[in-house]
């Protein structure tokens, strides 16, 4: 959810003034919170709690300072950190596709192809790619290019679909319901990962989307 909710804030033109302003909005605020983390970490926090008992490297931790990446063995000092140069790598990948390449087939194929990249990696090596690369991009172009239905624009149907949907989303979540954590690359099966999230994050949306007509018209 956090990822489509970010590329619904993706810039419609390709200035290199937004990458920069990225770069102010994301990535210096976690090297400046990451290395006061891993500090406190570095000086008491490893020798407290689960920490002390699994005699974790500093210079590991150091290391993931910069690799956000690798889960305890990395990050022990504040594995949800990760987010935060994830969403930026994926908004700067998104970024230069648009940016470089014009033909919209082209486009999508390249953004597909990364995507399968992506769920490949961690099923058939050992190889996690820095900054959580492989993780994010699906639903980062999925809100990208549906933000209007989802967020903006009312449809006739709207309330049938949320029906829909909802009895989709409940009988996803009850009986297809599995192990899923995106940061240690965990998804049982891709496919019904992927027809899950979406499916959940479409009923959401138009769950408020209803919500909030509802409420303006009483």
């Amino acid at each position: 959810m956090f990822f489509l909710i970010a590329s619904v804030f993706h810039p419609k033109k390709s200035y290199f003034e937004i990458v920069k302003k990225r770069v102010q909005q994301l990535l210096i605020p976690y090297f400046l919170w990451s290395f006061m983390f891993f500090l406190f970490w570095l000086f008491l926090g490893r020798k407290y709690g689960e920490s002390a008992a699994l005699e974790l490297s500093p210079v590991k931790n150091f290391m993931g300072v910069f690799y956000a990446q690798g889960d305890v063995e990395y990050m022990n000092w504040g594995i949800p950190m990760w987010f935060l140069p994830s969403i930026f790598l994926t908004f700067l990948i998104f970024w230069l596709i648009k940016k470089i390449i014009q033909n919209k087939k082209v486009k999508f194929l390249i953004i597909i192809i990364s995507v399968f990249m992506g769920f490949l990696i961690p099923r058939f090596t050992n190889i996690k790619l820095f900054w959580s690369l492989d993780v994010s991009l699906i639903f980062y172009t999925f809100g990208y290019y549906t933000k209007n239905y989802l967020f903006f624009n009312n449809w006739k149907g709207e309330k049938i679909s949320l029906f829909i949907l909802g009895i989709l989303h409940l009988i996803f979540s009850l009986f297809l319901l599995q192990e899923v954590d995106m940061y240690r690359f965990k998804y049982e099966n891709e496919f019904l990962f992927i027809i899950n999230a979406l499916v959940g994050v479409l009923f959401w949306c138009n769950f408020y989307k209803t919500s909030t007509l509802f409420n303006h018209s009483i």
